[in-house]
């Protein structure tokens, strides 16, 4: 009798709930797509082509997270601008250094290049600014503003102080997404301009 006393007072003492507990553990940043940025960080962390420090290519989208799609931004830089004229009969040449301030946004191009036309010559130059005034302003021409990837290829507008416009063709090229090389070519009957730059981010 005694024996079985024993038995039922003494069975597992063990108290289940003693075993039960909470993960208090921070598991830390992710990286989803392991491509090495947090997603705290990454501008898409289910992608990995898309994180700070990728290279920037032209595929619509912001690879390296900066906020710039593919080659968007402010460019400037400097161009150099060759013009042949006639005036009485005579041709007149000259050699115009240019500035340049181009932007991009959402597959719309704007750029302005200003060139002051001078010469070393005073009489040359007097007579260059008769027919073109004292600086040439060159800008798309309206209808040519949407520029896709790497090139633009379009009409340009040159705009002379002296009350004239006229229109030749123009390009810009991204030789990568920081950096563009503008082109410009008019050949009318009575002005040539042909000039190229080189503009940056």
């Amino acid at each position: 009798m005694i024996w079985l006393l024993l038995s039922c007072t003494g069975g597992d003492t063990t108290d289940d709930s003693a075993t039960t507990t909470t993960d208090t553990q921070d598991t830390g940043p992710f990286d989803l797509d392991g491509d090495g940025s947090f997603a705290s960080d990454d501008c898409d962390d289910l992608d990995d082509r898309r994180h700070p420090g990728a290279d920037e290519v032209f595929d619509e989208v912001d690879n390296d997270c900066d906020g710039l799609v593919d080659a968007d931004g402010t460019y400037t830089g400097t161009a150099e601008l060759s013009a042949i004229t006639f005036y009485s009969g005579a041709e007149r040449t000259g050699e115009f250094d240019c500035t340049a301030a181009l932007s991009r946004s959402l597959a719309v191009l704007d750029f302005a290049v200003t060139c002051p036309v001078t010469h070393d010559d005073p009489d040359e130059q007097e007579v260059l600014r008769l027919m073109m005034g004292a600086e040439l302003v060159i800008t798309p021409a309206p209808g040519y503003e949407d520029v896709a990837a790497n090139l633009w290829t379009g009409r340009a507008v040159i705009t002379a102080e002296v009350g004239w416009d006229s229109t030749g063709e123009a390009q810009v090229a991204w030789t990568d997404t920081a950096s563009a090389r503008f082109s410009l070519t008019l050949d009318a009957e009575q002005l040539g301009l042909s000039g190229t730059g080189i503009l940056a981010r």
